[in-house]
């Protein structure tokens, strides 16, 4: 099973996606572009929820690095808004913290 996208908010500025499956290495390219494909030069805000995510091995992390960091050299916002318990503890171990929302830090 592969993270699967769907567009929630098709305002012109933001983008909520809702991801699930899992995020893994034979897939991770693919994730990434599909990601990348929804920055443009006039969206502000990229928001990613995740509590339907399963499993997220370190391709799909590093997707989501790379996702991030073209978000910001962008001057778009980007946030992971909700995690499940098992990719919360993927991403604390390997200290990723700082690319979940506030909320979910708890």
């Amino acid at each position: 099973m592969t993270a699967k996208l769907i567009k929630l908010m098709p305002n012109e500025n933001e983008v909520q996606l809702i991801l699930s499956g899992s995020i893994y290495n034979e897939r991770a390219l693919y994730f990434k572009q599909k990601l990348l494909s929804h920055l443009d030069d006039n969206t502000k805000s990229l928001s990613l929820d995740m509590s339907n995510v399963r499993y997220i091995d370190s391709a799909g992390m590093g997707a989501l690095l790379c996702v991030r960091n073209t978000a910001l050299e962008r001057g778009c916002h980007f946030e992971i808004k909700s995690v499940g318990s098992i990719v919360k503890e993927i991403f604390s171990i390997n200290r990723l913290n700082y690319l979940l929302a506030a909320e979910n830090l708890s």
